[in-house]
């Protein structure tokens, strides 16, 4: 090389030789400096999510809508779509890309609803709205995979995974993702693999171990200790309808060995903070349940509330929206966007440090003493007024949906029709349940429920005619828990072909107050009003039940649809409406489509 170089200069003029190497230096100069610029051109994107959808929800096309104008590149849909029996996937899928785009990369995550046939099927909905992103795993879109995110230089790696959803079957074994299973060994490497590649970890599941309801870790402890101790940036789930958020929680050694979902314990929080946290520190788990469907209501006083920043629900500036995160190598910035109904915002970071570990054990050391703050104060109000404070606060309390504990349909001849319980519901709670059959005049309805509680049923009624159709309704104020896995049975005295239920969970209300009953043929519903109410607090409960299995029906004034269930020629849609004041209250609606029809409400207090 040496000799060629020293020859050169014999046969080329000095001041060719000067250009050339010029050149050839700012040309080395050049390509020294073009991979620093592709470094700082890094991608930076933003990815929304929610779960709990529904179909026919006005407030779930306003999310819709809102995630379209968000400018978000993709959304992740963790669960529970349609919430409509039978073939309702195309027409679902259809009703989300007319407003996200039919090619928008909507990845979806089975719920319960859909994980087997209900309310649609997980494989259907696959097919209507595909992985438009390259998602890998051994089992695949829809139920357990992992995305990196950009493809060509992945910043976030989103692990998706169902722990205890009954797939294919509702007789299935829930997919376990206790230590040492399949399901877990996958996941601990899915997120180990996103974490050695230095990528931001967010990992997606439907149902959830600890939220701001009475309700235990569904989904088991090891897949939460997990998730703490591997440090997962962002912990994303739905199935309770509301919005609930954490503090930034770690395991730790020396205090917090294993999470506790449904008590707090101070030594499972790395960081206080309410809105700025460190990568690397630990995992803020984000309950996103406001997909569009009905709300439930948070509860603050549950023991584990410590650990929560933010939250809102059914009567706590109902917010339907989506969490919507700007990913960049630096950060994780994260909002609530809002889609309708109320004003409620949320906001918090996830900054990327060089030097984050010192800190979590002294943090969670200083937390003890927010324990003993609430004791002190509890101490001296109680010593004041003993008997007056405590009492009238419980008894005045509003009435509240605590949220669906099931739904069912059935198109087979019989006398019966088992309600699944898909969330546990307490003692004392009450459980309203909306009935709809077909039936001759005369055909009658009891309920019962595995637990041994017992039903009344308030109000019921039939069209009058052999066409049979009819509503009912029936409650009970349960003395003993009701736990999931367990069902409530509603039996007529003879065979019926269409059998249609809904029974939804509420706490502040104990008994019936007044009933109305009402039927016709026509497009508009309704239950005639009752007489007044006895008390301020009520909830109205409707059941209306048409003989038409494709039209659709929309609640009347100021009342909220809790669930529309077709099954063959009939179908049962289920209202609510909590008031404040006495009054006579009714049940209406419109349907979409002219329809023999039933229509029964009570008000219970």
């Amino acid at each position: 090389m040496r000799s060629r170089r020293s020859a050169a200069p014999k046969r080329i003029f000095p001041r060719v030789l000067a250009v050339l190497v010029a050149v050839s230096v700012f040309g080395l100069i050049l390509s020294g400096l073009a991979p620093r610029a592709s470094v700082a051109a890094t991608p930076t994107f933003s990815f929304g999510v929610a779960g709990d959808f529904g179909q026919t929800d006005s407030s779930t096309g306003a999310v819709f809508n809102a995630v379209k104008s968000s400018g978000t590149d993709m959304l992740f849909g963790i669960g529970d779509f349609s919430y409509i029996a039978g073939n309702s996937e195309p027409g679902w899928c259809s009703y989300a890309s007319s407003r996200l785009g039919s090619t928008y990369p909507f990845e979806l995550l089975a719920g319960n609803h859909e994980s087997y046939p209900r309310d649609g099927y997980y494989k259907n909905y696959d097919n209507c709205l595909p992985d438009r992103l390259g998602a890998k795993g051994d089992i695949g879109y829809g139920q357990e995979y992992y995305i990196d995110y950009p493809a060509s230089a992945p910043i976030v790696r989103f692990v998706m995974i169902s722990p205890n959803l009954q797939y294919d079957s509702s007789t299935a074994t829930p997919w376990s993702y206790k230590s040492g299973s399949t399901h877990y060994n996958w996941t601990k490497n899915a997120i180990a693999g996103g974490k050695a590649a230095g990528e931001w970890v967010v990992v997606g599941m439907h149902e959830y171990c600890t939220s701001l309801v009475p309700y235990p870790c569904v989904v088991g402890p090891d897949i939460m200790n997990l998730m703490l101790q591997q440090n997962v940036d962002l912990l994303l789930q739905a199935h309770d309808h509301g919005y609930a958020r954490t503090k930034q929680l770690a395991l730790n050694p020396s205090g917090c060995t294993s999470f506790a979902p449904t008590s707090y314990d101070p030594d499972c929080v790395a960081d206080q903070g309410a809105t700025t946290y460190t990568k690397g520190r630990g995992t803020v788990v984000a309950t996103v349940g406001t997909g569009g469907k009905n709300m439930n209501k948070e509860d603050p006083t549950v023991p584990q509330a410590p650990y929560f920043v933010k939250y809102q629900g059914n009567t706590q500036n109902a917010t339907w929206g989506f969490l919507k995160v700007d990913a960049s190598p630096d950060q994780l910035a994260a909002n609530f966007v809002r889609g309708s109904g109320g004003t409620f915002t949320d906001s918090f970071t996830i900054t990327n440090s060089a030097s984050p570990t010192p800190t979590p054990t002294p943090t969670a050391t200083a937390t003890p003493t927010a324990t003993p703050t609430p004791t002190p104060t509890a101490t001296p109000t109680a010593t004041p007024t003993p008997t007056p404070t405590p009492t009238p606060t419980p008894t005045p309390t509003v009435p509240t949906l605590l949220g669906e504990v099931g739904h069912a349909t059935t198109t087979t001849s019989g006398t019966t029709l088992a309600v699944p319980v898909d969330a546990p519901v307490a003692a004392g709670s009450t459980v309203l349940v909306g009935i709809g059959y077909s039936a001759a005049p005369g055909v009658t309805v009891s309920v019962k429920d595995s637990a041994g509680n017992t039903y009344k049923v308030d109000a019921r009624k039939d069209n009058g005619s052999s066409t049979g159709t009819t509503s009912a309704i029936a409650s009970s104020h349960l003395t003993s828990p009701l736990p999931a896995g367990s069902t409530i049975t509603a039996t007529v005295n003879s065979a019926v072909t269409y059998r249609l239920a809904a029974a939804y969970a509420y706490s502040g209300i104990s008994q019936a107050d007044q009933s109305a009953t009402g039927t016709g043929t026509s497009t508009s519903p309704t239950s005639g009003s009752t007489a007044a109410t006895t008390a301020a607090n009520e909830v109205v409960f409707g059941a209306t039940v048409y003989g038409s299995g494709t039209a659709t029906h929309t609640a009347g004034a100021g009342l909220t649809e809790l669930a529309e269930l077709h099954a063959g020629t009939k179908s049962l849609a289920v209202d609510q409406r909590i008031v404040d004041s006495t009054g006579s209250y009714s049940d209406a609606g419109t349907l979409s489509a002219s329809a023999v029809w039933t229509d029964s409400v009570t008000t219970y207090k």
